[in-house]
């Protein structure tokens, strides 16, 4: 069995980035990262299209997940209008696929004014075959404060059971108490986590800028 991580700070962050990013592209430790202590985690891009992140093995076949951090903006590399995903939770492929597959995203979007960003959730129910994607509403970010994002989700207890969940709440920070939430989700009943990642992780366009992370924290409950 994996062992629970329940605090993943900035020096063990650092110690499962071997092989995510490129020479153009880096995940890096350092003070000025830092929401809390000594260090952060940054992920800076040079102009390269590659994926930059963390990962984190411990969770296992996990049928209810929860998960906070500190983000910070900062000068996130985004065009005007344009999205990546920060969070991912992933499950094995089936059938002997190697690999493994999103079922949880954490998605970031900068406004077409360029002013602010936007943050939103989406999770996967249905067949491997067909899957549908839910998405939560939007909740505004301020480009250069630091936010306390958690994500909860819970999937149904059977596929045609009702009872399935993801929420995204504003924890900390200026914006804290702002949560939306999809519900009453069915046919996800094979669904799990087993693998998260999180930093610059797909949808990239690659334009040139860095973005901040502190404290994250996973739990296998849901927020009391």
């Amino acid at each position: 069995m994996k062992n629970r991580n329940v605090v993943l700070g900035a020096c063990l962050l650092l110690l499962v980035t071997g092989g995510m990013a490129s020479a153009q592209n880096m995940v890096d430790v350092n003070g000025s990262a830092a929401k809390d202590g000594s260090f952060g985690m940054e992920t800076i891009s040079d102009g390269s299209s590659n994926s930059m992140f963390v990962q984190d093995d411990s969770p296992e076949l996990e049928t209810v997940y929860r998960a906070s951090f500190w983000f910070n903006p900062n000068d996130l590399p985004l065009a005007n209008g344009q999205a990546h995903f920060i969070l991912a939770g992933n499950m094995p492929k089936v059938n002997g696929d190697p690999g493994f597959s999103p079922k949880l995203q954490l998605e970031i979007r900068k406004r077409a004014n360029g002013n602010s960003f936007r943050v939103r959730v989406a999770s996967w129910s249905g067949s491997i075959g067909n899957p549908t994607r839910h998405y939560t509403a939007f909740i505004a970010l301020t480009r250069t404060d630091w936010h306390q994002l958690q994500i909860e989700w819970r999937r149904s207890t059977s596929n045609v059971t009702a009872d399935g969940f993801h929420r995204l709440s504003i924890i900390g920070g200026p914006q804290a108490g702002q949560s939306v939430e999809i519900a009453n989700v069915t046919k996800d009943a094979n669904v799990t986590v087993d693998r998260v990642q999180m930093g610059v992780i797909s949808g990239y366009d690659g334009a040139v800028g860095s973005s901040y992370y502190d404290s994250f924290e996973s739990f296998r409950t849901l927020a009391p």
